[in-house]
């Protein structure tokens, strides 16, 4: 297979050129990124789509139609692909309130035929799925997917912090019941209720 000439990306795997269904594999350090055109004609055959451990990230144009992806019906396609991604352990990255990823001007209604199917991590979490703007001169509007892999988690400062396992905890009680009892309190009865 040849190199894609970029770092860290290596074309993996594609679909043979008889299939209908087009896959490209591209191992990205690690991530499994699978892209997936079925031509609207065509039947899905889930044999087609190459399966691959987590993590693996599988986007494309799959051109069926699904009840859990926002269409108004299921087709048979789109329940063999439903049935694939749940024999794979797969999750839909779809939130119904986010635009359609595809506006059909001549009938002004939008569709999701561009889909994107994660892996589960180790915390069960799926990547995120945002579907931004209108593409220019286009019907489709781009998808940004982020793996919770690439998620860099917040750093705080270099600040002190306690050893709980080193406080002199004898000394901390002795300081605290002197410090209550040095408070005036002037309803001592309403308190002594929840002492």
């Amino acid at each position: 297979m040849p190199r894609l000439f970029m770092s860290g990306w290596n074309q993996f795997d594609q679909s043979p050129e008889q299939s209908e269904t087009a896959c490209l594999c591209v191992d990205v350090t690690g991530y499994m990124i699978i892209n997936v055109y079925k031509p609207p004609c065509s039947r899905f055959a889930p044999t087609a789509i190459p399966t691959f451990p987590h993590p693996s990230l599988y986007v494309g144009d799959f051109n069926s139609q699904h009840v859990n992806w926002g269409c108004n019906k299921t087709s048979p396609d789109g329940e063999s692909l439903d049935y694939w991604e749940t024999s794979n352990n797969l999750g839909l990255l779809y939130n119904p309130k986010e635009s359609a990823s595809f506006l059909s001007h001549p009938w002004n209604v939008g569709t999701n035929p561009g889909l994107a199917f994660g892996s589960f991590g180790q915390d069960n979490r799926l990547p995120d799925k945002r579907v931004l703007g209108k593409f220019p001169w286009s019907q489709h509007r781009l998808s940004l997917i982020t793996p919770s892999k690439l998620k860099v988690p917040a750093h705080s400062d270099p600040v002190k912090r306690w050893n709980f396992r080193k406080a002199d905890w004898k000394r901390f009680c002795l300081l605290t019941d002197q410090s209550v009892e040095r408070l005036h309190i002037k309803y001592q009865e309403g308190i002594s209720g929840f002492l």
